[in-house]
């Protein structure tokens, strides 16, 4: 049968007619560099018929050795379109070359599919067992040097590589390379301005911005100060999940802070006996930040603009859990010179203005691009409650009307226009709005 029809990546597909039996040989040419094993790659195959039936059911990984190669076994359950499936799974990893083969029955029938496939495994053989498939997708990696802010890496010597996929692991990354496709580096800076947070806050941020940490973990991981010269950087070390569930990546990320730039350089491994390797590599790195800092907007990416609007907004967050709403303001109004399109900044930048009494502030800023802020309710709520403040109640109240009467006014921004209206003891339209809302 068409292999295509059932998997796009599929090379063979055989159908018996006798109770709807499916047999399926996936190979892919991956490289060698990538160095991923059969448990990985079974991982891989779990995660993907997981994320499309988050209720199948998998049975221990096993080994079997056939031809002196480790094969992979496993079975699994899954209800599909309505049908009852059994699956039963061989996948093998071997010199950059993956192989898949896949055959399923309906349900009841699971331990004919495991002996089935076990019998047509046992006459599977690699023609050249010793080939050996290389990825174009790596290069060496001696370093990085970036003029613009004064930091730099030497790996002159450290056999570091390229890594393919930082694109989508860390797309924030100003610089990325890999150590056997095993370790990963990257470094990114924080553009701050005249501003400069703590070491401690920049972590925070950081943390939770690329690795979605909670404030439990960050509060939880090793630190300590490493001199440099007359500088003195943080080294964090701490653990975060991998996208296996049983995958742990042990992580170290060493921050340095400037005068309107800081730069946070790091990696993860899921072996943490490569860990030295990573250390070995940030004790090669320098920062010399300018006095002066030119920054040009429009030439940073999409992922770089993305991330420093939200790490500024998780200082921000930070501060104004301390009380600190003036500092709060500063770094949202940093924020706000990557993005004004994160309505979650925004929402946060009107209740600090509102807080500080910065009215003018909050005005200025929706009048800069009132279209541009139509489907930000929460900011618009906020922007008319300062129009309340300032005394232009009858611009106030048309646009509580507007997004009451579209129902996208939340009970804070009722209980905003409530307060408008009682300031003037309009006390039957309150209670009208309350009725209809």
């Amino acid at each position: 049968m068409d292999s295509k029809i059932i998997s796009p990546d599929a090379n063979s597909a055989f159908r018996s007619k006798y109770r709807n039996t499916v047999f399926l040989v996936i190979p892919e040419k991956v490289g060698v560099e990538f160095d991923i094993s059969a448990k990985q790659l079974a991982d891989v195959v779990k995660l993907n018929l997981s994320s499309g039936v988050p209720d199948a059911k998998f049975s221990e990984f096993r080994e079997i050795e056939i031809d002196g190669l480790t094969w992979i076994r496993f079975n699994a359950l899954a209800q599909i379109a309505g049908h009852s499936l059994a699956y039963s799974y061989a996948v093998l990893s071997h010199n950059g070359f993956q192989y898949q083969l896949i055959y399923w029955k309906e349900s009841y029938l699971l331990n004919s599919a495991e002996l089935e496939l076990e019998d047509l495994l046992s006459k599977f053989h690699l023609i050249d067992a010793d080939k050996i498939q290389s990825s174009d997708k790596f290069h060496s990696v001696s370093g990085f040097k970036d003029s613009t802010t004064g930091f730099s890496i030497d790996l002159g010597d450290l056999e570091w590589m390229n890594w393919p996929n930082h694109e989508v692991d860390i797309p924030q990354a100003k610089f990325s390379a890999s150590y056997k496709n095993k370790v990963f580096l990257f470094a990114t800076p924080v553009f701050h301005q005249e501003l400069k947070p703590t070491i401690k806050s920049l972590k925070a941020a950081v943390l939770e911005q690329v690795f979605g940490l909670e404030p439990t973990v960050i509060a939880n991981t090793k630190d300590r100060l490493i001199r440099r010269g007359d500088d003195r950087t943080l080294r964090s070390l701490f653990t975060f999940p991998g996208v296996a569930l049983d995958i742990v990546n042990h992580a170290i990320l060493e921050f340095w802070s400037g005068k309107n730039i800081s730069y946070c350089i790091g990696g993860f491994s899921t072996d943490s006996s490569l860990l030295p390797r990573l250390e070995e590599a940030l004790d090669r790195s320098s920062f010399l930040p300018p006095e002066a800092l030119e920054l040009a907007y429009e030439e940073l990416r999409p992922e770089e603009i993305f991330f420093q609007s939200q790490v500024l907004n998780s200082i921000a967050i930070s501060l104004y859990a301390q009380n600190n709403f003036s500092g709060a303001k500063q770094y949202l109004d940093l924020s706000l010179n990557f993005s004004k399109e994160d309505p979650i900044i925004l929402s946060n930048y009107g209740s600090i203005c509102v807080s500080l009494e910065k009215f003018d502030d909050l005005l200025k800023l929706y009048e800069s691009s009132p279209d541009a802020f139509d489907e930000f309710y929460a900011f618009r709520e906020w922007h008319a409650l300062a129009l309340s403040r300032v005394n232009r109640k009858g611009e106030a109240e048309e646009e509580f009307n507007e997004m009451l009467e579209t129902g996208n006014l939340s009970e804070t921004g009722l209980w905003s226009f409530l307060e408008l209206l009682s300031a003037d003891s309009r006390w039957e339209d309150g209670i009208e709005i309350c009725g209809s809302y």
